[in-house]
């Protein structure tokens, strides 16, 4: 069930926003607790992103704050796979995402459309056609370690795959290949399934493994395909599909959200609605880690124009790009953050008898945020609705409060919070890396709601 009660379409002040929101909170809450099946729902089921938004709770959010605006364009900051995107598609509204994760961008841009689903079945064809003809084979990539990653037969396979999909001639259809392709790469590899960071199999397991790389990319080309359907007619009966295009816009940028630059135009958006890390990847969620394997095996240029190998240069790059992934920190740094945020100086407090670098590792991804929130705030008009959806992770055994620091953060730039919306997570479905052999998991995310100025 997706649709709630509708109410007032006249712009909401914050009391009476912050009552709505509480009420949804009150209709929906054990929906949202439930553990989001992707596979069963269009488009969140093309690829397993690690540590997705649930998509009916952002879809029920966003349902509510749209209505105090006429058209209102959406602004996502940390894209990811593009759950705000999809469910701003199914309500017909415009969307500008951004990330530095070049595998989140093609997730985003098959999303997006063009939704020439029997376009793609042809090419389907073609693709497995020509790998089925090809005859013995080398292997076209090679990267530091690669053999550790794939056995011989894999890659060559891979290669022969790759081929085949750089031999089609339109764009839309050699990123519904790659996107396949990355799915592929990861089942086929010899990473562990289990675990977002990169870690080998045990070696037996490597060489006793049975892969057939092209019965796997068949599957899930068969399963995008069906999910590409799907939303096509789902857009279709709403006509919001035009020769198999959406009706309106979305602009997907890639890049690191501090050097965000104003839209063409001077456009201004109404809503942001996004999740960010929750800290460094480091230490949270690799998603840098998470996309190397894949990203070896796409050609860049196919994903976006600004797309540079230098995100893969080796196993940790992506990650060290991201927000605080550089642990250097100005003298000030700590001190400024505390000057900003009252619970960031307990925090801090808590943190200084421990290891020298839970304090660094923190202070850095705080730094980072903070700095984002003015790039992410330009974009926005006044009195415009973000709701941001948080986690409080584990750091040197005490929880760090997101939520609170950014709510005091926010603050900072006139920002005021309307309200709060809580969703229990089941045990051991949100987990963070690993780190000394431990598996943190997050048992509550909380969603921030703000007006601005």
């Amino acid at each position: 069930m997706r649709d709630i009660q509708s109410h007032q379409e006249t712009e909401l002040d914050e009391a009476e926003l912050a009552a709505v929101l509480d009420g949804l909170k009150l209709q929906r809450g054990k929906l949202w607790a439930q553990v989001n099946d992707s596979e069963s729902h269009c488009l969140h089921g093309l690829f397993q992103y690690p540590a997705m938004m649930v998509p009916q709770m952002q879809h029920d959010i966003l349902d509510v704050v749209r209505r105090d605006f006429d058209s209102p364009i959406v602004w996502d900051p940390f894209v990811g796979s593009g759950t705000t995107l999809a469910e701003c598609m199914t309500l017909g509204l415009p969307f500008v995402g951004r990330d530095i994760n070049p595998l989140a961008i093609l997730i985003c841009r098959v999303k997006a459309g063009p939704y020439h689903v029997d376009a793609f079945r042809s090419s389907a064809e073609r693709v497995l056609d020509a790998v089925a003809d090809q005859r013995g084979g080398s292997i076209e990539v090679t990267f530091p370690n690669s053999v550790k990653w794939f056995r011989q037969d894999v890659a060559i396979a891979l290669s022969r795959l790759r081929h085949a999909i750089r031999a089609e001639p339109n764009v839309a259809c050699r990123r519904f290949h790659w996107l396949a392709l990355a799915e592929t790469v990861r089942r086929c590899s010899n990473s562990r399934m289990s675990t977002v960071k990169l870690h080998t199999r045990p070696l037996e397991e490597i060489s006793r493994r049975r892969i057939d790389v092209s019965v796997w990319h068949r599957a899930i080309l068969l399963r995008n395909l069906e999910r590409l359907t799907e939303q096509r007619d789902s857009l279709a009966e709403k006509g919001l599909l035009s020769y198999g295009h959406y009706t309106r816009n979305v602009t997907l940028e890639l890049g690191d959200i501090l050097h965000a630059q104003a839209l063409p135009g001077g456009a201004l958006c109404q809503i942001a609605l996004t999740s960010p890390p929750y800290g460094d990847n480091a230490s949270t969620v690799t998603y840098g880690q998470h996309a190397y394997l894949p990203l070896q095996w796409i050609d860049a240029e196919d994903v976006h124009p600004d797309a540079s190998h230098a995100v893969i240069a080796n196993t940790h790059a992506l990650d060290t790009m991201s927000l605080g992934g550089s642990r250097r920190l100005a003298p000030d740094a700590v001190s400024n953050l505390e000057a900003a945020s009252e619970v960031l100086t307990a925090t801090f407090a808590r943190l200084r008898p421990l290891a020298h670098d839970r304090i660094k590792r923190v202070a850095a991804f705080f730094r980072d945020l903070d700095a984002a929130l003015v790039p992410i705030l330009a974009r926005l008009q006044r009195g415009s609705v973000m709701a941001w959806t948080v986690g409080n992770r584990r750091v040197g055994g005490d929880r760090v409060p997101l939520d609170q620091a950014l709510v005091e953060l926010l603050q900072a730039h006139d920002v005021s919070l309307v309200s709060r919306l809580e969703r229990e997570i089941p045990s051991g479905r949100k987990r963070m890396a690993k780190k000394n052999g431990q598996t943190d998991t997050i048992a509550r995310e909380t969603v921030l709601v703000f007006r601005t100025s």
